[in-house]
């Protein structure tokens, strides 16, 4: 069974513990989550340390203070740590659904090597992706294999674009694959695996 690591980046909101505790009963032996929280203060420590292994904390040491520029940057610094098989990142908002894991294994057995992209739900019940596109979802349905030679990219002047990370990643996956239409490469799940609780699209 493919083991999964979740990334999550975090300015230390009350919201983290949600997040954490929506994941901790879904998790097997070789998953892991780790948190990538801000240095020096590591705000988010205490509370990652609580929850034990596989639970990790990174700090991130941003040269210049940038606020949410850097979470980009947090996001790859978690992804270059990560030991599972698959990746997926989540916000410090965000809230993962009961069965959500279970959902990204089960694709991934139906589709090994594919990058997913799963449903959102909104605040206001919306669902994202509403078509099979990435051009109004979140990166956090979005599931991709542990592999660099496919792992797109942040701009460096816009840290969170989600959008320019899955096609980066999608790009760099259908030249490697050889081909020119991304459902050869990306898989268009229907189950939800987070919810969106924060502010933004939905409220």
């Amino acid at each position: 069974m493919s083991t999964l690591s979740i990334i999550v980046a975090t300015i230390a909101r009350p919201s983290l513990e949600k997040l954490l505790l929506s994941i901790q009963p879904q998790l097997i032996e070789g998953d892991e989550v780790i948190v990538v929280g801000d240095a020096p203060e590591h705000k988010a420590r205490p509370l990652v340390e609580k929850f034990g292994a596989p639970f990790r904390y990174i700090g991130y040491d941003p040269p210049v203070e940038r606020g949410w520029i850097e979470v980009g940057q947090k996001r790859m610094l978690g992804i270059k740590a990560a030991k599972g098989q698959y990746l997926n990142y989540q916000d410090d908002d965000d809230v993962m659904a009961p069965d959500a894991l279970q959902q990204i294994r089960r694709e991934i057995e139906l589709h090994p090597g594919k990058l997913m992209l799963f449903k959102m739900k909104w605040p206001n019940g919306s669902l994202s992706p509403s078509i099979d596109s990435i051009t109004d979802t979140g990166g956090a349905s979005f599931v991709f294999p542990n592999d660099p030679e496919v792992i797109g990219w942040f701009k460096p002047d816009y840290g969170y674009d989600d959008q320019e990370f899955m096609l980066s990643t999608i790009e760099k996956a259908m030249k490697r694959a050889g081909v020119r239409d991304q459902r050869a490469v990306v898989v268009y799940a229907r189950q939800v695996i987070t919810h969106y609780s924060g502010r933004g699209k939905g409220k």
